[in-house]
C-alpha cells in the first residue's frame, strides 16, 4: 500500500482537530500533570511505563483554551531581506512570504519588488500598504492579550476570529484586538477581486521568438486614426496581415492605455483594422504591438499582451484587464511563434490574503502555555518532578463527595440569536423576559433566554441550555414557562443568525492533587524523599513535608509512588499504621487519598525530563510544541 504524503493544508486541519480538543464545549477535560520519579522519567511509552507514570502523579492542572494556540515560524521583518511574494497557485508552505514587524502585526507579501525589501510594513489596515522599495504588504493578524505568552524566538501565535458572512465589521461586538483581524476577514472575503485573473506565469525554458513586434521604446506613431482604424508609422511592415493576431496598445494620447485586437492589416497603407476606439487618436500618439494572451474559464474580461525583449524573447505577461468571476481560466498566445515553441502559459486567479490566517499561513503546530504559579493552590508539592503528561478524563478520587465524576469545570454556553420581527414592526416592550422559553417552530430547537436586548425591530436573545440549533429565518416562539402551563408570549419573531455569544466557565476546581495526603505523628522528623512502608506492606515516597510542630511532632506527609501490600492488594494506608522510614517512625493519623483517581482517564503524552526542584513560592513556565 502506498503511503500518503500529507498535504501541508491537511497538517493545519489536523492541527486544528488537535486544538479543538481543548475547546471549552468539548465532552472530555485535558490535564497537564507532573510526576516525581527518581533520576529521569519515562522516556519510552509502553502500557508497563503508563501504569508506572500513573503512581508517579503528584499534580494535575486543568488545560484551558487560552494555554494553548496556533503557532507559525518565527520570521521577523528584517531590513536588506528578499522575501517571496504569496501567490495562490503554487505551494507556499516552503516559502517566505510573511514577517512579523516591530509592533507585533503580522503581514503578507502580495507583491515582491525587484531587490531586497528595505522598509517595514506597519499599516494595520485591509489594502496593501505599498511601500518604496516596490513591495506591498497585507495585514493579516495581530498578537496582542492572551497571544503574547505564546510569542518567543521561535513561534507566532495565531488566533482563530469566527467569520459571520452576513455580520459586518460595524456591527462586531467582540474584543478590540479581534475587530482588526475581524475586519480584515470580512473584507477579504467579501472582495470584488476574488476571482480576477492576478497574473500569467510562463514556463522556464521556452525558445519561442515573436519577431512581429513593435517595443514601446522604438517611439512609433501613428499617423492619423478613425474609431476603428489606426495609420501606423512609415517604419511598419509594409507587408499585409503581417500583424493579424497582434494587439495594439496606445502609450499617449487620448487612448492611452487602451489595447485592441489588430482584426486586420494593409501592408501599403499601413493600416490596422480593429474594434471601435470609441474615439480617434490623435496624430503622433505613441503605440506598441505584441501578441495578445487569449484567456478561456468560467470569468469574463480578462485580456493581456506578451511582453519581449528586443530579440523578440517573452520575458512575461502584461496584465491589460483582469477580468472577473473567473474559478477556473487557461491562457494561450493567440499568434504563433515565428521560431521555437510557444510558451506554456498559467493563469493565476486572485485570491485576497486575509481570509484565514491559520490556513493561509500553514499553522500546523500548537503551543501549549501552562504557568505553575507559587504552589497552585496549595495541591502542587514543592519538592521536584520530573515527569510531564497531557491526560484526559480524570475522574474525582474515591475519597471525595463527588467519586466517579469527571474531574474539571462545568460549562455553560449562552448562544447568541440575532433576531428580527416577522412583521416589520418594532418589537414590544414586553415581548420577553429572561427565563421565557425560545423555540424554534422549524428547527424545533428550544432553550431558557439569559439576556435579551432589543433596538427598534431587531434584537438578539441569550440562550442557556439550548438544545438543537436554530435555523437562519425560522420563526421564533417566546414561551411563557411560569405557572403550571406554557403559553406562547410572541410569535413575530425570526432567527436572523446564530452565534457564540458568551461562555460561562464554572470552575469548581481546576487543580487536583495526586498525591495521598497524611496527618502524622512522629518521633523523629519526617525527611523528603524518603520511602515509606506500611505495616500492611503499602510503600510510598514523601513527595513534601507541610504543617511541621516539632513541639507536638505531628505533620502533613504528601505521599507519591504508593504501592498497596502484594498480600491484600491495598493501596491506601490506614489509620494508626505505622509508616516505617530509614529516619524514624510515622503512625497515620489522618489520610486523604489523591483528589483524582489516578487509575482513571488515558494518558495522551508521557515525557521524561531532568528533574526540576521547585521551592516556595517558584513560579515555573512549561512549553510544549506539537507540529503536525
Amino acid at each position: 500500500m502506498a503511503t500518503a504524503t500529507l498535504d501541508p493544508q491537511l497538517k493545519v486541519q489536523l492541527t486544528k482537530a488537535f486544538r479543538d480538543q481543548f475547546d471549552p464545549f468539548r465532552q472530555e477535560n485535558l490535564f497537564a500533570g507532573f510526576g516525581k520519579i527518581t533520576g529521569t522519567g519515562q522516556t519510552t511509552r509502553t502500557e508497563s511505563n503508563d501504569t508506572l507514570s500513573r503512581k508517579n502523579i503528584t499534580y494535575a492542572k486543568l488545560i484551558s483554551p487560552t494555554d494553548i494556540a496556533y503557532v507559525i515560524d518565527r520570521v521577523n521583518w528584517t531590513s536588506g531581506t528578499a522575501y517571496d511574494e504569496f501567490d495562490p497557485s503554487v505551494d507556499m508552505s516552503t516559502k517566505t512570504f510573511y514577517v512579523l514587524n516591530r509592533d507585533n502585526n503580522v503581514f503578507v507579501c502580495t507583491t515582491k519588488g525587484s531587490g531586497n525589501s528595505v522598509n517595514e510594513p506597519t499599516l494595520v489596515d485591509t489594502v496593501p500598504e505599498v511601500m518604496g522599495d516596490g513591495y506591498e504588504w497585507k495585514f493579516v493578524a495581530r498578537v496582542t492579550g492572551d497571544l503574547e505568552k505564546f510569542l518567543n524566538a521561535s513561534y507566532i501565535p495565531l488566533k482563530i476570529v469566527p467569520y459571520y458572512s452576513d455580520l459586518a465589521p460595524s456591527s462586531y461586538e467582540q474584543t478590540d484586538e479581534d475587530i482588526f483581524q475581524y475586519t480584515t476577514q470580512y473584507e477579504a472575503r467579501q472582495s470584488v477581486n476574488n476571482g480576477k485573473i492576478q497574473k500569467v506565469k510562463i514556463s522556464a525554458g521556452s525558445d519561442a521568438v515573436y519577431s512581429r513586434v513593435v517595443l514601446a521604446g522604438q517611439n512609433q506613431e501613428v499617423q492619423s486614426s478613425t474609431a476603428t482604424t489606426t495609420v501606423l508609422s512609415t517604419q511598419a511592415s509594409s507587408v499585409d496581415d503581417y500583424y493579424n493576431g497582434y494587439g495594439l496598445k496606445f502609450n499617449t494620447g487620448p487612448r492611452s492605455g487602451l489595447f485592441v485586437a489588430i482584426d486586420d492589416y494593409d501592408g501599403a497603407s499601413r493600416t490596422v483594422t480593429h474594434a471601435s476606439l470609441g474615439a480617434n487618436a490623435n496624430q503622433n500618439d505613441k503605440y506598441e504591438i505584441r501578441p495578445i494572451v487569449a484567456f478561456a474559464g468560467d470569468g469574463s474580461g480578462a485580456t493581456a499582451m506578451v511582453s519581449t525583449n528586443n530579440a523578440g524573447n517573452v520575458d512575461g505577461i502584461i496584465m491589460v484587464n483582469s477580468g472577473s468571476n473567473y474559478k477556473t481560466a487557461t491562457a494561450t498566445i493567440s499568434t504563433s511563434a515565428a521560431s521555437g515553441s510557444d510558451p506554456t502559459l498559467t493563469p493565476v486567479i486572485f485570491k485576497e490574503v486575509g481570509q484565514d490566517p491559520v490556513f493561509e499561513l500553514f499553522a500546523s503546530a500548537a503551543k501549549l502555555y501552562i504557568r505553575l504559579e507559587s504552589n497552585d493552590l496549595g495541591v502542587m508539592t514543592q519538592n521536584d518532578y520530573s515527569e510531564i503528561f497531557i491526560a484526559s478524563d480524570f475522574e474525582v478520587g474515591a475519597s471525595y463527595e463527588d467519586s466517579g465524576k469527571l474531574a474539571g469545570h462545568d460549562v455553560s454556553t449562552l448562544t447568541r440569536v440575532d433576531i428580527q420581527t416577522v412583521s416589520g414592526e418594532p418589537i414590544p416592550n414586553n415581548f420577553a423576559v429572561v427565563g421565557d422559553l425560545l423555540y424554534g417552530e422549524s428547527s424545533r430547537s428550544f432553550g431558557e433566554i439569559s439576556r435579551l436586548t432589543k433596538d427598534g425591530k431587531a434584537g438578539h436573545f441569550n440562550i442557556k441550555t439550548i438544545r438543537g440549533e436554530y435555523l437562519k429565518d425560522e420563526v421564533l416562539q417566546v414561551i411563557d414557562s411560569t405557572g403550571t402551563t406554557l403559553s406562547v408570549k410572541n410569535r413575530d419573531l425570526k432567527c436572523v443568525r446564530t452565534r457564540l455569544g458568551d461562555t460561562t466557565l464554572t470552575i469548581p476546581k481546576q487543580n487536583w492533587r495526586g498525591t495521598h495526603e497524611v496527618g502524622v505523628s512522629f518521633d523523629n522528623t519526617p525527611v523528603i524523599d524518603t520511602a515509606v512502608t506500611g505495616g500492611s506492606g503499602g510503600v510510598g515516597l514523601i513527595a513534601e513535608v507541610k504543617d511541621l510542630n516539632s513541639s507536638a511532632k505531628t505533620a502533613t506527609v504528601f505521599l507519591t509512588q504508593v504501592y498497596g501490600a502484594a498480600a491484600s492488594g491495598t493501596v491506601d494506608f490506614t489509620v494508626e499504621e505505622k509508616l516505617t522510614t530509614t529516619v524514624g517512625e510515622l503512625t497515620v493519623k489522618t489520610i486523604s487519598g489523591p483528589e483524582i483517581n489516578l487509575d482513571s482517564g488515558r494518558m495522551l503524552y508521557i515525557e521524561g525530563i531532568t528533574a526540576v526542584s521547585r521551592e516556595d513560592e517558584q513560579e515555573d513556565v512549561i512549553e510544549m510544541v506539537f507540529d503536525f
